[in-house]
């Protein structure tokens, strides 16, 4: 097999979209800026994805739904529905899992009050003796 990404006929597909190996985009669809369709994915005819969108791998939005700004489609899910924006959603059909808060929120949080950071993972590997 030889490796390809497939965008349709009329298709728009905004700046710095990342379209990896066999994802595909269908006719009339609308993909916003940022979105990464991973592998194995595809994007249905007449579907609308906003901005920073991302659609795991061989993950499926059924034609003519809308995904919000900044949603996720987990890998293997398959999106029936709409999906609001910010929201996780998985499995199949695709269910809202998480609804993240607002991203000013986010923007405002010190890096220190936060759980996981990955600055915080190479300052322990650093300190440790190898």
């Amino acid at each position: 097999m030889l490796p390809y990404a497939m965008i349709d006929i009329n298709a728009h597909v905004g700046n710095q979209v990342i379209l990896y190996f066999r994802g595909g985009v269908g006719h009339d669809a609308i993909v916003g800026d940022g979105c990464m369709v991973l592998t194995n994915s595809s994007v249905g005819a007449r579907c609308v994805l906003g901005e920073g969108v991302t659609i795991g791998s061989t993950g499926f939005c059924n034609p003519g739904i809308r995904i919000g700004d900044y949603a996720i489609v987990g890998a293997v899910s398959f999106a029936a529905r709409d999906i609001p924006a910010h929201t996780t959603a998985i499995g199949v059909p695709a269910r809202h899992v998480t609804r993240p808060a607002a991203p000013e929120a986010a923007a405002t949080t010190p890096l220190g009050a936060m759980s996981w950071h990955p600055m915080r993972s190479c300052e322990s590997r650093r300190d440790s003796p190898s």
